[in-house]
């Protein structure tokens, strides 16, 4: 066997890390959130997992999020939307293959575009942080956020109306 057959042998054997991002929106307001669309640098929604169209008061999903075979190494990240009143509320998500964990919550700009939020998510020191903004005239939001370190990047986002 040459010494490349016996790297790729070896390579074959050692398992890849994980990347994957379990996100769970709480929502805690009086508003309807209608799924909008979701974009993706690298990942996929997952094969077990399914994105709510509607998200009623008091619902709780969980959304599962991972990489797209045989892109294992590319770790996922990405944004889902939904419309809240007047506003399409962004809940940015990333578990990269490099770097660190982070997820970001906003409202998007007018011409729909999400990617101010992506660029801005941070891990917040995988700590809880608290985000607010408007959806309609005399109706703010504050989403209280989490997310944690390692292979499965668990995002937490409790929308409440303050």
């Amino acid at each position: 066997m040459s010494n490349t057959e016996k790297t790729l042998e070896r390579n074959s054997i050692i398992p890849a890390v994980p990347h994957n991002v379990t996100l769970t929106i709480l929502n805690e307001t009086d508003t309807i959130m209608k799924l909008e669309g979701t974009w993706f640098d690298s990942g996929e929604i997952k094969e077990d997992s399914e994105l709510p169209a509607i998200i009623k008061s008091g619902d709780t999903p969980t959304i599962k999020f991972g990489v797209k075979k045989p892109h294992i190494a590319a770790g996922v990240s990405g944004y889902v939307q939904y419309k809240m009143k007047d506003q399409v509320v962004t809940i940015a998500f990333s578990n990269p293959s490099v770097g660190t964990n982070k997820v970001g919550i906003g409202i998007s700009d007018k011409d729909g575009s999400s990617n101010k939020i992506w660029d801005k998510m941070s891990n917040h020191n995988y700590k809880k942080f608290n985000e607010q903004f408007n959806i309609a005239s005399n109706y703010t939001i504050s989403a209280e956020c989490l997310c944690t370190s390692g292979g499965n990047n668990t995002c937490y986002v409790d929308l409440i109306k303050k």
